[in-house]
């Protein structure tokens, strides 16, 4: 069975097992950057684009929701294509024969831009055919949806647990890499616990199962409704949705203060900081994020100075 890796919440898994193909959450990790990232580029995009390229018999679905993952897209398809031996003058990154899938998901929440999520949806099924995997019909969407392969999962950005003696937190941010966890254990050893958990592959990206006879009737229909609709992002405009989601969960658990985080050359989410900080009313931080295989020492002792600062 071929494996399809991917990275975002806006791709459902779901939708890839009903072609007869496997879903794979990509672990990025601070390794796979390898020496470095050139200036601009984002460490994860990097690392995602190194890990990829090491996987020759695999599909790969990356999300054009930030300008560094568009064109980590490109430049991966632009690879195999000179690794099948391709004129140099003939490439082309949006190549039939590529094993790289672009999904476009639009950045606004209207009708028109449902609509084409939908579409979008609907040549990734194109694209899985065309790579070996097969139509679905109505037992093999009833099946995937009973394996229970809707959310995206990231096991590492799991805190170790909630203390009762402990400050409660929230932790807001998009993709985390697997080292970069440690976040989590800093916060805990220094008095806090992660009450609440925003990043990507976490509660924020979490989607609630449906009626299996509604996605056999309709599955893109479905799956758009349970993704495009629920899912806040810092992408989205009106980026209302984040606020929307993230300040009544603060409420309703007494969180003292937000630690938001954001990747080297992220302004998408270093922009967004500002009106969630406001939104929150709560004392919060930010924290950038490199391409290093541990937390810096400058990060840990912001951490440490925030939390001395709740108690």
């Amino acid at each position: 069975m071929k494996h399809v890796y991917y990275t975002s919440p806006f791709v459902p898994p779901v939708w890839i097992a009903a072609h007869g193909l496997k879903p794979c959450l990509m672990n990025v990790s601070a390794r796979d950057t390898g020496t470095g990232t050139s200036p601009g580029e984002c460490p994860y995009a990097r690392a995602v684009i190194n890990q990829a390229s090491r996987r020759d018999d695999s599909l790969f679905v990356l999300t054009a929701t930030c300008d560094q993952m568009r064109r980590a897209a490109e430049w991966l398809s632009l690879e195999f294509e000179q690794r099948r031996g391709k004129d140099e003058k003939a490439k082309d990154p949006y190549d039939l024969d590529s094993p790289v899938f672009l999904l476009n998901v639009p950045a606004t929440w209207h009708s028109a831009a449902r609509d084409r999520y939908r579409a979008e949806l609907a040549r990734l099924g194109r694209f899985l055919v065309r790579k070996g995997g097969r139509s679905p019909d109505a037992s093999d969407l009833r099946e995937s949806l009973r394996s229970g392969r809707l959310q995206l999962h990231v096991p590492h950005t799991d805190p170790v647990g909630v203390r009762t003696t402990a400050v409660p937190l929230a932790v807001v941010g998009g993709p985390l890499m697997e080292e970069h966890a440690e976040l989590y254990r800093v916060i805990e050893r220094n008095g806090g616990s992660v009450a609440l958990n925003g990043s990507e592959g976490c509660e924020r990206s979490q989607v609630t199962p449906g009626d299996a006879s509604e996605f056999v009737r309709d599955p893109l229909g479905m799956l758009t409704a349970l993704y495009f609709d629920s899912i806040g992002d810092a992408f989205r405009r009106p980026d209302s949705g984040l606020a929307r989601w993230l300040v009544p969960r603060i409420e309703q658990r007494s969180i003292r203060g937000v630690v938001f985080y954001a990747y080297t050359w992220c302004d998408l989410w270093r922009a967004q900081y500002v009106s969630l900080a406001e939104a929150v009313k709560l004392p919060s931080l930010l924290l950038e994020l490199g391409g290093e295989e541990r937390l810096s020492a400058g990060t840990i002792t912001r951490i440490q100075a925030f939390m001395e600062s709740l108690r």
